[in-house]
């Protein structure tokens, strides 16, 4: 995300990416900091799993669910 503000700005951008906090926990990294970074960049997350699709702000809840997944990663949906 650091290395590519100037792209993440376009507006019409979308990403869909595997959220794994395990990981990212293990790379020193904080996964709910990710998820508020990303919404300061005016994305909405929605969460696409078979179980549980979720749309949502709630920054909480999407981490609930991705944790949930004993320690398997989650797909996430990006999009302004």
């Amino acid at each position: 995300i650091e290395g590519a503000t100037e792209l993440i700005k376009c507006n019409n951008l979308k990403i869909l990416m595997e959220f794994w906090p395990f990981g990212l926990k293990n790379l020193e990294t904080d996964p709910e900091n990710l998820l508020k970074t990303l919404k300061e960049f005016g994305f909405r997350i929605r969460v696409l799993d078979e179980k549980e699709n979720y749309e949502g702000e709630d920054v909480e809840k999407i981490m609930q669910i991705a944790e949930s997944r004993n320690g398997a990663y989650v797909d996430l949906f990006l999009d302004k």
